[in-house]
């Protein structure tokens, strides 16, 4: 009787060894399992984390570049409003003597050599010398016509009403013809373009309603032969 239960316990010791050893490799392969699948979803945020770190780097140089051109066009537009006030300091002078002229009841004539196309008058409000919207549009118009034909210049000619002073209507009308002279310059024609700038002040003549005298004639002038 001890021999069977002697070589029972003999044979029993293998056994159990085999069912450890078998059941330390089921467990070992029930954890290593998730931790590959672990291991898997690190790769793959990771994987994403670069590319969004690629895609957020990509942004930032479109980012940079966008300032960059901002920058760029700023700088463009300064220039083209500095050229704008530097042609308009040099004609102040001129404008200043025509002014004076027109308060004596002088008017500056025509240059030689050119001849008279057509005449656009800008209207302005009473006692006004900004632009509307319709003096906008007429110059809208003058502006078509000097930039398809780059051999026209224009002369401009302010006037106003008989209400107030002859001296307050002829710095009004001064005023008026800078503006239009300003919106001119401000849009690419060339200073010598705008040839003559005369501020002649009120206009008496009964026949003209008032409403009409308050404006800048702006004469189309062309190069004669």
């Amino acid at each position: 009787m001890r021999r069977r239960v002697a070589i029972l316990v003999v044979l029993s010791v293998p056994v159990m060894f085999a069912s450890a050893c078998a059941s330390r490799s089921w467990t070992e392969g029930l954890f290593a399992k998730p931790e590959v699948r672990i291991d898997e979803r690190f790769v793959r945020v990771e994987q994403r984390s670069e590319q969004h770190g690629e895609r957020l780097g990509e942004l930032g140089n479109r980012v940079t570049t966008l300032e960059t051109s901002v920058a760029q066009a700023s700088a463009v537009a300064r220039g083209a409003r500095d050229l704008a006030e530097i042609a308009l300091a040099r004609t102040d002078a001129a404008d200043a003597r025509r002014s004076r002229l027109a308060s004596l009841g002088g008017v500056p004539e025509p240059q030689k050599g050119r001849a008279l196309l057509s005449v656009v008058h800008v209207r302005f409000g009473v006692d006004r010398a900004d632009l509307d919207g319709g003096a906008e549009k007429a110059l809208a118009a003058v502006l078509s016509e000097l930039r398809e034909n780059p051999s026209l210049t224009v002369d401009l000619e302010g006037a106003t009403d008989t209400t107030g002073s002859a001296q307050y209507n002829v710095e009004l009308s001064r005023r008026r013809v800078d503006a239009v002279r300003r919106y001119l310059l401000t849009r690419g024609i060339e200073s010598p373009r705008v040839s003559l700038a005369s501020a002649v002040g009120p206009l008496k003549d009964s026949k003209i309603p008032a409403a009409q005298k308050r404006r800048v004639a702006v004469k189309l002038m062309q190069a004669s032969e």
